[in-house]
């Protein structure tokens, strides 16, 4: 007896796992064929395509699984047609109920058959897996053994590699230790069920090599709520909450699409105040992970990154949630022949390190709290410090200080307003050098920082970056910002807040091309006063200023910044803060993807029209109607309106801009 199945898997665990509980049929006397799949295989070759169209043709059974909409296999249109066409029993199950029932007809057996089966999907799992084939096979009289009963998995739970797979919450709290700070590891309960946590356990380990508590929590992640099942916010509320307080300092999501989706009450793009657990019932920083799907190849090998698809399900859907956008942490290559995810270390390394950083940020008093300010300084002009679109950057952040000096922070003399912030940032050092003294520079720059010290620094960054940074500024310490073997520090330290100026971008006489250059990589002052501001100053967190900086233009990929991205290299996981106008999500969202930013908006301006000032307004009524009648022919008429324009003029004292005193006044008639 032949059984032939096709499997196709939809933005769901690995078709292959799937598959495999299949071959055990054979020890029914079963001759198993299975031809498994995923969505992006068939989508992104069409040979793979007419396979699975030739496969499926002579299919006795065919199981397609999704999270959610069966469109999100592109070809899906055209594979309907050959389903309807082909003989095999045809069950398509989704993580939306509606979405399963709307492809009932597909399935040629009874409402008790389809019923049943859908039992085995639903519970998930390898030994479910096996159960519904064999459900399938005893359908379709290859055995007369009737199927095991469908096995239920726990839908969420703490894991941890080496404890009970089915510890529960109060004994896995018990193994923490109170000291240190708790870091959650949200992950899709399809990882824990088909045992694909090398990712995870990489995370667990460097969480705690990083000497605080991890705890992993898996949860269904449902694409919709359904009544009777808990939604994503009842699992947090119970995991991650005691008593109504956050017992985690900070949250890793690992998951694709929407954690908050399930739990709304309101469907749309907005998520509604009473919906958005993660400041009703957390209040901690959410950072998402990515994973890549295919081999990862850091930036020197792939410029682009990610495609429009998995930016799409990865990126697009946690940003609406309002996730701190990371870096991928795991990959799933496809020449594997199973989609497993395999971890890459520097990466986990990096967003633990951001983890760290977000989650001690409420451990530290405010008042030791230190904080980098930076203005956006285009060019070596120090009169355009603290431009920003639609943003008077200097007042912002003069009334910023004052509250942060009202809360406790350290702040050492804060000014008056933002014409007294400037007059004290224009005191000292800027981008701009041409105007100070070599003497004056060194008495007053923030800091001098030594080719020797920066060195260490720069060698501790990817060889690849090196190369690149040396391509396009020579060897250390190059030639913008430095004062012989040293590189300068522009700033002002008050207290516990450092107010500096983002680094040039290059060359003064090159600025406009190189602001925006995909390719040309920070110059050697611009990675030392990044690197000054984390590990001399010690900034806890950094808040640039305004539309927009450079920073986020960095040569790198577009999301998902590999250890070679520049602007990785260069902001060193800080934590970010950038203070951006509303009306520009294009480039705002480049803050968010490539530079971890956690954007504060801001409206734009109020705009009217200018008008004119009062005295301006007393000339040129007089002038519109002399230009209006200046070509008649009467000379008294002409006289007079010269006389109104003379006089109105005069009175006003304009005359004295045009160089016209009492001495050489000629009169109207001159």
């Amino acid at each position: 007896m032949q059984f032939r199945a096709v499997v196709i898997s939809i933005q769901s665990a690995d078709a292959k796992t799937m598959a495999e509980p299949a071959d055990r049929l054979r020890d029914l006397g079963i001759d198993v064929s299975t031809y498994a799949i995923n969505s992006d295989d068939a989508d992104d070759d069409v040979l793979v395509y007419q396979e699975l169209v030739r496969q499926t043709k002579q299919a006795d059974f065919v199981f397609i699984r999704c999270m959610s909409d069966i469109n999100r296999f592109k070809r899906s249109d055209r594979y309907m047609d050959v389903l309807r066409e082909c003989k095999a029993l045809v069950l398509i199950y989704s993580g939306n109920a509606d979405v399963t029932m709307m492809y009932r007809d597909l399935f040629r057996g009874t409402d008790d058959e389809y019923r049943e089966l859908c039992r085995y999907p639903s519970c998930r799992g390898p030994e479910n897996d096996y159960g519904m084939f064999r459900c399938v096979a005893y359908y379709l009289h290859l055995t007369d053994e009737k199927p095991p009963e469908p096995i239920e998995n726990r839908r969420d739970g703490f894991y941890h590699r080496g404890m009970d797979r089915d510890i529960s919450r109060e004994d896995y709290l018990k193994t923490l230790d109170p000291d240190k700070m708790n870091i959650g590891v949200l992950f899709a309960s399809s990882l824990w069920i088909y045992e694909n946590l090398a990712a995870i356990d990489a995370l667990v380990d460097e969480i705690e090599r990083r000497g605080m508590n991890a705890l992993p929590l898996f949860y269904s992640a449902l694409s919709y709520k359904y009544e009777g099942l808990p939604s994503t916010k009842d699992i947090i509320e119970r995991y991650y909450t005691e008593n109504g307080k956050p017992i985690v300092d900070a949250v890793i999501i690992h998951t694709s699409f929407s954690v908050m989706f399930n739990s709304r009450d309101e469907m749309g793009t907005r998520i509604a105040d009473a919906d958005n657990f993660y400041s009703n019932l957390l209040d901690v920083p959410m950072l998402n992970t990515l994973t890549i799907t295919g081999e990862y190849f850091d930036f020197e090998k792939d410029k682009i990154g990610l495609n429009k698809h998995a930016i799409s399900n990865n990126v697009a859907f946690p940003e609406i949630d309002g996730d701190i956008i990371t870096v991928p942490i795991s990959y799933t290559p496809k020449k594997s022949g199973m989609k497993k995810n395999i971890p890459i270390p520097d990466r986990i390394e990096a967003v633990v390190d951001m983890a760290y950083r977000w989650a001690r940020l409420k451990h530290i008093p405010p008042s030791e709290r230190k904080v980098a300010i930076l203005f956006w300084q285009s060019r070596a002009n120090s009169g355009v410090i603290g431009n920003a679109a639609g943003l008077d950057g200097l007042e912002s952040i003069n009334d910023l200080m004052k509250k942060m000096s009202e809360s406790g922070y350290y702040i050492e003399n804060v000014p008056e307003n933002g014409r007294a912030l400037i007059e004290e940032i224009l005191n000292g050092v800027t981008n701009d050098l041409d105007g100070l003294s070599l003497q004056t520079m060194r008495e007053k720059a923030v800091d001098l920082v030594n080719t020797k010290d920066y060195e260490k620094d720069y060698r501790a960054i990817p060889e690849w970056d090196q190369q690149m940074m040396e391509n396009d500024w020579g060897k250390p310490p190059g030639e913008i910002c430095v004062d012989g073997n040293r590189i300068i520090i522009p700033g002002i330290k008050k207290g516990n807040v450092f107010i500096g100026y983002q680094p040039l971008r290059g060359y003064a006489e090159k600025m406009e091309q190189d602001i925006h250059s995909p390719i040309l990589f920070a110059q050697h002052q611009y990675l030392a006063y990044y690197r000054w501001i984390r590990d001399v100053f010690k900034a806890d967190m950094v808040i640039h200023v305004g539309t927009h900086g450079t920073i986020e233009w960095l040569p790198g990929k577009n999301v998902g910044m590999s250890a070679k991205c520049d602007p990785d290299v260069v902001l060193g996981n800080l934590p970010n803060l950038y203070i951006y106008i509303v009306d520009d999500p294009g480039e705002g969202i480049q803050c968010k993807r490539r530079i971890e930013s956690v954007l504060i908006g801001h409206m734009p301006p109020s705009m009217a029209r200018a008008g004119e000032y009062e005295e301006i307004a007393q000339v040129e009524m007089p002038l519109q109607e002399f230009f209006r009648l200046k070509n008649t022919n009467d000379q008294e008429r002409r006289a007079e309106l010269i006389k109104n324009v003379y006089e109105a003029a005069k009175e006003n004292k304009m005359l004295n801009d045009l160089g016209i005193m009492e001495e050489n006044d000629p009169g109207p008639e001159g």
